[in-house]
């Protein structure tokens, strides 16, 4: 799988990043597809934006 792939890159020393996968969701669930009626998407939605902006806070 090509996320395991990018997984094993990031983890070694010299590379900054993070890898996670939210095996519920589906393609587009944090942009324009995303179905915040929806309990599960939108608890998903507000984890997935809460770590790219704890992302973002640490490495820019």
């Amino acid at each position: 799988m090509v996320v395991k792939e990018y997984a094993k890159v990031l983890s070694s020393k010299s590379k900054v990043g993070h890898v996670e996968t939210y095996e519920t969701m589906f393609h587009g669930w944090m942009g324009a597809r995303a179905n915040l009626e929806d309990e599960a998407n939108e608890k998903e939605f507000v984890r997935g934006y809460k770590q790219v902006a704890e992302f973002f806070a640490k490495y820019l």
